[in-house]
């Protein structure tokens, strides 16, 4: 069964508007890696993109992902809902090559690419993946599931 359909990724919220919002938002500051996803957004407005949105709780969530300037390699997403009015950050999850896809009830499905010493960058040896899920007004994350080919 598929997840049920958000609508269209830029709302309620445009792009410029997401990235200001992450910009904005103090409360984040302690979730790992805001502050490099603060330093590439203040430098780069071409460097975040919205991918698929999600709906947990009867709640729908937009996803804004932040890739480096050198290599526009996806490090970071965010997950934003709407608060009366406003763009709410609620989530930043990172890693290297990192995808956020809408997975089943209302979970939102974390890939990342994982190297290991001496990996071309084509060619990761594994991969790894988390599942959040919305609960209680927030987002727990489940268990990693990890394969590293050869380790």
């Amino acid at each position: 069964m598929s997840p049920p359909p958000a609508g269209p990724a830029d709302q309620p919220f445009d792009l410029p508007s997401i990235r200001e919002a992450i910009l904005a938002d103090t409360t984040i500051s302690n979730q790992p890696d805001a502050s490099q996803v603060d330093e590439v957004l203040l430098v780069c407005t071409e460097c975040i993109e919205l991918a698929e949105p999600f709906v947990a709780d009867g709640q729908k969530f937009q996803i804004a992902l932040v890739s480096t300037p050198s290599d526009d390699r996806v490090f970071a997403g965010v997950v934003v809902s709407q608060v009366e009015d406003r763009p709410r950050v609620n989530l930043i999850v990172s890693g290297h090559d990192l995808t956020l896809t809408p997975g089943r009830g209302g979970t939102l499905v974390a890939q990342e690419s994982m190297y290991r010493e001496g990996d071309p960058e084509c060619c990761p040896s594994g991969w790894s993946v988390r599942v959040y899920r919305h609960r209680d007004g927030g987002f727990e994350a489940g268990q990693r599931i990890t394969q590293n080919d050869g380790a």
